[in-house]
């Protein structure tokens, strides 16, 4: 990247820099991630060298050698970014390391106020996997030239013709200030808006907090573990019993999990390792047999079985501590906010009014396409119509993968193994019709989940949310309950246990075309359902089907929780 830098430097004078922007179109000043990852290093070499000396955040005070935050963009671009790319002939820092550009597919809006290297992990942890270039003011702008000359009309602005050409949106909220106290924020969120773009939060990496997460999750299922190997069982039935005791709480703390908010997902989650963990330890304390598979594809299916329950609680503490960042990164999004981006300011008056032309009565709409980013983690077309019905969606961009990995992972190879040990039984001996129906939906479950995976990988990242939140849901209402009926009813008959664990499976596959149907239909198609309003939110709600904290009006979103 260094060599590239300096080939750019040597070859270009300063007036076929400036000309770069007039035949390379706004849109195409582009970086790449390698960029940025090349930006970061430089950053940090001048830091240590001295040549960037800064205003740190005090947060940065007692961790220098390795700032979290850094200086802010506004050092940034006077100390380092000027001064290299004057020296390279003053087009802008985009342009000096892709002189031809590069197509636009991320368009980042930000504040300037946070520091660099906050910047730069929340853009590289939230950058989309479809997306291979971003425009970003602060780099695509050739800042020593005249820039004012290229606002005078906000629609043809590079911010506005990079932002029609992108394919997603991502906006980086800062520890000091809203984004939207900025009109020129506000006027890109006008335009995404008006182009029915999606718009996302960036938050920052969460892997610190996922080492103690794996610390702790690591500690309790030792616990649990040693637990099952070592409690004395006295009888078979006393086992069992044992077992629909801890099988009732483990499917009891799975529930809470999927309903309850983030102190309550917490204790669940941690009960459920523990639960989890000593079923794994015991085996097979059930007495469970699946004569239509071998011994030792039996013994996997047991320990797939309850490995499934470990990997779903293990990702729902993921996903709980990952709402818990998006929740923050909303929050910074509201603070010094005034509800409206009537309130925002511009530095320049001219460009004020230019704005305030072009966005004209459309107001309350950005407005509402700000509460819903704030509100959901994620803004677009199809939530705000949702909230627009009055569905409440707060928190409808938070992804919950936890069920949909156990489904995808552990009893997607139960169902293979269900499947293969049926099939071959049908061609040997036959099947008597209870395992003929566990064939068909075994199949019918294999198939639907095989198309879930291909779906997600080409919905919007808007139906990719509501896709996991619609099998979670599912699963919360047909297969927990029949699991703590499971546990309850293991107690008193551990024979008729695995006609129980049967009709589990067949629920199982049944949630999945469920959830397959209604992530077909999406969240559009499932508002113009009878009593759509209503069944969107049970599937976005957390905390009960219909209890949900929410915030009291557009306006509220100003105030600081």
């Amino acid at each position: 990247m260094s060599r590239r830098f300096e080939r750019s430097r040597q070859r270009t004078s300063t007036l076929e820099a400036i000309c770069l922007h007039e035949y390379v179109a706004p849109e195409r000043w582009c970086v790449t991630k390698a960029d940025l990852r090349y930006l970061q290093h430089e950053v940090n070499n001048a830091i240590k060298e001295g040549k960037l000396s800064s205003s740190f955040d005090s947060e940065d005070s007692d961790s220098l050698d390795e700032p979290v935050f850094g200086p802010s963009i506004y050092v940034v671009n006077e100390q380092y970014i000027k001064p290299v790319t004057a020296q390279a002939g003053k087009m802008s820092w985009a342009l000096m390391l892709n002189p031809d550009g590069l197509d636009c597919h991320l368009f980042v809006s930000h504040a300037w106020q946070e520091g660099i290297f906050e910047f730069l992990s929340k853009v590289l942890t939230s950058w989309p996997s479809r997306a291979h270039n971003a425009w970003c003011c602060m780099l695509a702008n050739p800042q020593n030239l005249n820039i004012g000359s290229m606002l005078q009309s906000p629609k043809t602005s590079p911010f506005a013709l990079a932002l029609q050409a992108s394919r997603y949106v991502l906006v980086v909220p800062n520890r000091h200030q809203s984004v939207y106290s900025r009109l020129w924020c506000g006027y890109e969120a006008y335009v995404a808006s008006e182009d029915a773009k999606i718009i996302q939060i960036a938050r920052a990496s969460t892997r610190p907090l996922m080492f103690w997460t794996l610390t702790r999750a690591t500690a309790l299922l030792a616990l649990g573990f040693l637990i099952g190997m070592n409690v004395p069982v006295q009888a078979k039935h006393t086992h069992a019993e044992a077992a629909g005791a801890v099988t009732i709480v483990a499917a009891a703390a799975a529930l809470f999990s999927v309903c309850a908010r983030s102190r309550g997902r917490l204790i669940a989650n941690c009960v459920g390792l523990v639960a989890s963990a000593v079923l794994e330890g015991w085996g097979n304390p059930f007495g469970m047999t699946f004569k239509y598979v071998s011994g030792f594809v039996e013994h996997m299916m047991h320990r797939a079985c309850w490995g499934a329950v470990v990997c779903f609680f293990f990702f729902a503490e993921v996903d709980r501590i990952h709402s818990l960042q998006i929740r923050e990164e909303a929050q910074q999004l509201r603070k010094g906010c005034k509800g409206s981006i009537r309130f925002a300011s511009c530095s320049d008056l001219t460009d004020m009014q230019n704005i305030w032309d072009e966005i004209g009565d459309k107001v309350p709409e950005v407005d509402h396409a700000i509460f819903v980013l704030i509100s959901a983690g994620i803004s677009s077309p199809s939530l705000r119509m949702a909230a627009d019905q009055g569905v409440k969606i707060e928190g409808a961009g938070h992804a919950e993968m936890a069920v949909t990995i156990v489904v995808l992972g552990p009893l997607l190879f139960m169902s293979i193994a269900e499947m293969v040990g049926l099939c071959y039984n049908l061609l040997h001996r036959g099947l008597i019709k209870w395992e003929i129906v566990l064939l068909v939906s075994t199949v019918v479950g294999f198939v639907v989940r095989i198309s879930f995976v291909i779906l997600f990988c080409v919905v919007p990242v808007d139906e990719r949310m509501f896709l996991l939140k619609v099998i979670t849901k599912l699963v919360a209402l047909l297969c927990l309950p029949l699991a703590l009926l499971f546990g309850i009813a293991a107690q008193y008959d551990a024979s008729e246990s695995i006609h129980a664990l049967g009709i589990i499976s067949m629920c199982s596959h049944v949630t999945s075309l469920l959830g397959f149907c209604f992530s077909m239909l999406g969240i559009q198609g499932t508002l113009k359902l009878p009593g759509g309003r209503c069944l969107l939110q049970f599937i976005l709600a957390r905390q009960g089907a219909f209890r949900y904290d929410e915030l009291q009006s557009e306006d509220s979103f100003s105030s600081d929780e």
